[in-house]
């Protein structure tokens, strides 16, 4: 499972809007002023990413909450992302090629196949990600800094409800 921290930005009627910072790990290296990478990373702006989640538990802007996702179901959605199109891609092309023993006819065939295994990739991302495994999931709840000893104990993280 990937994990990974985040901010709550709003909670409203069940529905919390979180924050994640996405960092790359080249800020951690010792060689990142001689790697490539580093100077690419460094020049790069930080991402962040804004999730909506179901929660039953009441939920403060600024708290941080550890989220989940399953490894397998991330793969498979960047295999719909990314292979679909590319075989889409592939067999356009073969097809046309086959079919006219032409070049601009592969090219074309390419370009179509391609296109129209995007389109459908970008039709079932969304109903994929209905399902409720390709979710990332609340693991555990941090209180705000303020709070008192005894709000911290009465809901342990370990004791969250999410609604699907």
């Amino acid at each position: 499972m990937i994990r990974i921290w985040a901010t709550v930005q709003s909670w409203q009627h069940g529905v919390a809007v979180v924050q994640c910072q996405l960092n790359s790990s080249c800020a951690g290296c010792q060689s990142r002023s001689n790697c490539a990478a580093g100077v690419v990373g460094s020049a790069a702006t930080e991402h962040r990413n804004q999730l909506q989640l179901t929660v039953a538990q009441p939920l403060r802007p600024g708290q941080q909450v550890e989220l989940g996702l399953v490894t397998t179901n991330l793969l498979r959605s960047a295999a719909l992302v990314y292979i679909t199109p590319l075989l889409g891609l592939l067999f356009g092309a073969a097809l046309l090629q086959w079919q006219f023993d032409n070049d601009i006819a592969a090219l074309c065939g390419a370009i179509f196949g391609g296109s129209v295994a995007f389109l459908l990739a970008r039709y079932l991302a969304p109903k994929l990600s209905k399902r409720g495994g390709w979710q990332p999931v609340l693991l555990q709840v941090l209180p705000l800094p303020n709070s008192s000893r005894v709000a911290q104990e009465s809901h342990p993280p370990h004791s969250i409800q999410l609604s699907s």
